[in-house]
C-alpha cells in the first residue's frame, strides 16, 4: 500500500479541509480498491476517516456505517493481536474521546439503511448486523477505480454465496469466504460444509480460500485427505495450488506419510512441494527422516527438507546435520552464497535443537 494514501486522506478528515475531500475520497478508494488495509489498525483507520468525511457532509447514514466498522475493529482488537507472535502488529490506537465521537456517529444515523449489503451480514442469532471488515470493504465502490483482482473477487463472492448459505442454515455465523480464514472453525461440522464444496465451487479464488479456512486442527480428520486428493489432481499452473498445498501441508500428519512422500518425489508438482514438507516435520514415522535427506540435493526443496530435517530433532539426522554444518560458506555477496550461508546456518541450529531434545530426553531415534 502507499502510505501517503491513508495518511493523507486521515489528515484531511481530520482537520476537515472541504476543498481537498475529493481528494481524500479518492485516496481511500484506491486503499479500498488495492485491498492495502491489511492489519485491524488501517481498517479502524480506513473507517474512522469514512466516517468523518461523511459526517462533514452532513450524511448520517454513511457516517453510521462507517463508525460502526471501526468499532467492529476496535472491539475485535480488544479480544488480541491477529499476530500473536507480534502482538503489537496491527493494533487499534483509539483514544476515549475518538471512541466517544464514533458512538456518537454511529448513533447519529442509520447504517444498516446506508446500502443494502449490511442485510447479508445480519446474524441469525442475534438479529444485529455484523459490521466486519467485509461489509465495510463493500461500501462506497468506485467503479472508477478497480483493484487488479476485482473481477476474481466479485466472481469468487457470487459462487461463494451459495455456500454461505449453507453454512449459515446449519447454525455458523458465516457472511464472507474470506474472513472464515481469518478465525477458527467452530468445530469439524463446519469443517464438513467446507470440505464438500472445495470440488463445487468452479472459481481457483474461492477454493483457495476454502483451503485457508480449512487450515484448522479441528478439520484435520475431515479436511486432510481430501486436501492432498485436491493437490495432486491440480496442475502446476493452477492458481490455487499454492494455498491447497499450504493446508494440506498444514493438516497432513503420519497416516497421510505414503501419499505426501509420493508427491514430494514427484517433481510434475514443481516447488509446490514443498509445502507438505511443513507435515512431515511433524511426523513419527521412522521414513520422515529419510525423505527428508533424500530431497537435501533437490534445488527447490532443500530449504523445506532441510527445516523439516531439523525440527524432527532425530538422533538418526546428526551426521548429516554435521556434514551440512561443516560445508565451506564465504562472505561472497551472490544468491548462490547466501543459499550456502543459509544452508550452513540451519544446520547448525538444528544440532543445537537436537542437543536441547537430547539433554531433556526429547529426541526422537
Amino acid at each position: 500500500m502507499d502510505e501517503d494514501d491513508l495518511d493523507v486522506a486521515e489528515r484531511i478528515a481530520d482537520r476537515g479541509k472541504r476543498d481537498r475531500f475529493a481528494e481524500a475520497d479518492e485516496r481511500l478508494d484506491r486503499v479500498r480498491a488495492e485491498h492495502a488495509a491489511t492489519f485491524r489498525g488501517d481498517r479502524f483507520r480506513y473507517a474512522l476517516a469514512r466516517a468523518r468525511l461523511a459526517a462533514a457532509r452532513g450524511e448520517a447514514d454513511e457516517a453510521a456505517a462507517f463508525a460502526a466498522g471501526a468499532l467492529w475493529q476496535l472491539e475485535e482488537d480488544a479480544e488480541g493481536p491477529e499476530l500473536p507472535r507480534h502482538p503489537a502488529v496491527g493494533r487499534v490506537r483509539a483514544g476515549g474521546r475518538t471512541r466517544r465521537e464514533l458512538r456518537r456517529l454511529a448513533g447519529g444515523g442509520d447504517g444498516e439503511r446506508y446500502d443494502p449489503a449490511a442485510e447479508g451480514f445480519r446474524s441469525a442469532s442475534s438479529g444485529a448486523v455484523q459490521w466486519t471488515w467485509a461489509l465495510v470493504e463493500r461500501l462506497r465502490p468506485n467503479p472508477a477505480i478497480a483493484g487488479r483482482h476485482d473481477d476474481r473477487i466479485a466472481a469468487s463472492r457470487r459462487n461463494a454465496a451459495p455456500l454461505l448459505r449453507e453454512l449459515r442454515a446449519a447454525g455458523y455465523e458465516a457472511f464472507d469466504l474470506a474472513e472464515l480464514g481469518d478465525r477458527r472453525l467452530p468445530d469439524r461440522g463446519a469443517a464438513a460444509i467446507l470440505v464438500a464444496w472445495l470440488d463445487r465451487v468452479g472459481d481457483p479464488l474461492s477454493r483457495s480460500l476454502i483451503a485457508m479456512a480449512l487450515t484448522d486442527p479441528k478439520a484435520r480428520a475431515v479436511a486432510a485427505q481430501p486436501l492432498l486428493d485436491l493437490f495432486a489432481a491440480l496442475p502446476p499452473e493452477a492458481d490455487e495450488k499454492d494455498r491447497v498445498a499450504a493446508a494440506a501441508g498444514t493438516l497432513a500428519r503420519d497416516p497421510h506419510f505414503e501419499q505426501v512422500a509420493a508427491l514430494v518425489r514427484d517433481p510434475a508438482h514443481g516447488h509446490y512441494r514443498s509445502y507438505l514438507m511443513t507435515a512431515v516435520r511433524y511426523m513419527k514415522d521412522p521414513r520422515a527422516v529419510d525423505l527428508c535427506v533424500e530431497q537435501l540435493d533437490d534445488d527447490a526443496l532443500w530449504h523445506a527438507a532441510l527445516q523439516a530435517l531439523c525440527g524432527l530433532r532425530s538422533r538418526r539426522a546428526r551426521p548429516v546435520l554435521e556434514r551440512i554444518a561443516a560445508e565451506p560458506s564465504t562472505g561472497a555477496r551472490t544468491d548462490a552464497a547466501q543459499r550456502q550461508r543459509d544452508r550452513v546456518r540451519m544446520a547448525a541450529r538444528g544440532l543445537e535443537q537436537l542437543d536441547r531434545a537430547e539433554a531433556a530426553g526429547r529426541a526422537r531415534p
